[in-house]
């Protein structure tokens, strides 16, 4: 069981270096060049991947937890990072005027309950005892905070696990309010077993009261190959010398996307390259793991590396000193490659060369800088931002030629150049800094740069509206706008207190939008422009 406390500055006591650092450095670090274990099962934040879905969910919760709406219930699978992502939205609000209380092991009688709730809301003894004084102090210490403009939450992890007597009286807890506000947040997080016993009609009262809702879901294809990589750099490792593109397609369709699979198959992949000393890790290796752990097997139509097959020798580390030129341009135009990885990320999300090629313009004289996407022009203000897709061109090199998402780092791989940093550049800024890394290796370069999709220019819409996510700005779209996007209002939402959550240099600001007044032409000041990342949140 793990609560977690703030002190009287709002701030949470954070773990000494030795103990961050403890026991992470694995025995293979060092044949892979990373720091530590980049695939542990702890819901460590550093390790939170954030794609379009995850980011809603995020926002959700801080909204939840930082606004007097009582009661969030967050959903997902087992394995799907809801710890994760709890700790990491509990991170994010240290030092704000928010405090919260984490029980991550809620199978307790109802007198541990309350104890657990005395200790960590720091109550008296008496109110350990007796529920009566219990109650008593903890509305006086929610009442004086909410009149010192602070908040006061409670996070419930795995609570599909809560006794039906300790979901009544967390019901109970929610009840807690002012003539104008509740007092207590109530987060309930768990697996979809909980959205069943929710279903309970004894437990109509408690569903009535959830006034926000998100789900985590698996992994697509793209977003399992930005996990790994980001996880592999956060730990200090080169994700193209690590895993192969063709092991990381398996490792998704092994894994179905469920993270803490995923990291299982990885962890235990990386050790039995260690032992063999292979790398980057083939497909043969994590085929056998995935054997091993009874995973789904399964085989990519069409992938199979050198290395692999009857009689076939396991691949090599290639010698240190073969870096030239020469060598590493024969490393891709072989019929069986073995680019790395996340070079080809443009596998994970494959458009097709062919269609880079079919759309893009006729080469003569000096290269284009970009296509813009079928049917529109790009915005005069735009660059490249995190999960836009991208054509790279290279009229002489098909094998350099296909599409690209840009990762949620800002960066993108290509074979043979390796890393790129794309986020923040004008497509035309890209194609020069692609020009000068492959003058390394290519001659007569000739490149294009081709904006296959703009995913980056979105706001995201959640909770009561008929079509939650993200949508994309093409241009100037208002918060009316927005929600007419999303299908509008659902018959339960508070069309009063829409909130748009706005993060700028670190820090969270929040508009209130009432949709009732907006629709009569009222407060029209209310209806602004949303900007590319805005959430609206619809309780």
């Amino acid at each position: 069981m793990h609560v977690l406390k703030f002190n009287d500055a709002g701030e949470a006591a954070e773990p000494s270096r030795e103990e961050m650092t403890a026991s992470t450095r694995p025995i293979y670090s060092s044949f892979y060049g990373l720091r530590e274990r980049p695939f542990t099962l702890t819901p460590d934040p550093r390790f939170l991947y954030i794609s379009g879905r995850q980011r809603e969910a995020l926002s959700s919760l801080q909204y939840g937890l930082t606004t007097h709406h009582g009661f969030m219930l967050m959903t997902g699978e087992a394995g799907c990072g809801k710890t994760t992502m709890l700790n990491a939205a509990l991170g994010g609000l240290q030092g704000s005027k928010t405090k919260c209380v984490l029980v991550n092991n809620p199978t307790l009688s109802r007198t541990e309950f309350y104890e657990l709730l005395s200790k960590a809301f720091g109550l008296s003894e008496e109110a350990v005892s007796s529920k009566t004084r219990f109650l008593a102090e903890l509305q006086l210490l929610l009442e004086a905070r909410l009149a010192q403009g602070e908040t006061t939450g409670l996070v419930i992890d795995e609570a599909q696990s809560l006794p039906f007597e300790l979901l009544e009286e967390v019901r109970l807890l929610g009840n807690i309010e002012s003539a104008s506000a509740k007092l207590l947040n109530i987060v309930l997080a768990g697996q979809p077993e909980l959205l069943e016993r929710l279903r309970d009609p004894q437990l109509d009262a408690l569903r009535q009261r959830i006034a926000l809702r998100c789900e985590l879901k698996r992994f697509d294809n793209a977003e399992t190959a930005s996990y790994i990589a980001g996880r592999l750099r956060i730990a200090g490792g080169q994700p193209q010398d690590i895993f192969t593109r063709e092991s990381v397609l398996l490792i998704h369709e092994s894994t179905g996307g469920l993270p803490r699979t995923v990291n299982v198959l990885c962890e235990n992949a990386l050790i039995s390259g260690f032992a063999e000393q292979v790398r980057p890790v083939p497909v043969r290796i994590v085929k056998e793991v995935a054997h091993e752990f009874e995973m789904k097997e399964g085989h990519p139509t069409g992938v199979r590396e050198v290395g692999e097959g009857p009689g076939a020798a396991p691949a090599e580390v290639p010698p240190a000193g073969d870096t030239e030129r020469g060598a590493l341009f024969r490393g891709i135009s072989r019929p069986k490659k073995r680019f790395s990885f996340f070079g080809c990320l443009l596998l994970a999300v494959v458009l097709g060369a062919s269609s880079a090629s079919a759309q893009a313009p006729v080469p003569g004289g000096k290269p284009t800088a970009v296509a813009p996407q079928p049917g529109s022009e790009l915005p005069a203000d735009y660059v490249i931002g995190p999960d836009d897709v991208l054509g790279i061109v290279f009229w002489r090199d098909t094998d350099m030629t296909g599409d690209v998402t840009v990762r949620p780092d800002g960066m993108i791989t290509l074979p043979l150049i390796g890393e790129l940093r794309a986020a923040g550049l004008k497509p035309d800024a890209l194609r020069d800094v692609i020009t000068k890394a492959a003058g390394k290796f290519l001659e007569d370069i000739n490149v294009t740069v081709v904006v296959r999709r703009i995913n980056s220019r979105k706001a995201f819409i959640t909770g009561e509206v008929r079509t939650p996510g993200g949508y994309d700005l093409a241009g100037p779209r208002t918060v009316l706008q927005l929600i007419a996007l999303a299908g509008g209002l659902t018959e339960y939402a508070d069309a009063k207190n829409i909130t748009v959550m706005r993060t700028e240099g670190g820090r969270t600001q929040t508009f209130k939008f009432n949709y009732r007044d907006v629709s009569k032409g009222k407060n029209l000041q209310q209806n602004i422009v949303v900007n590319p990342g805005d959430t609206v949140v619809v309780p």
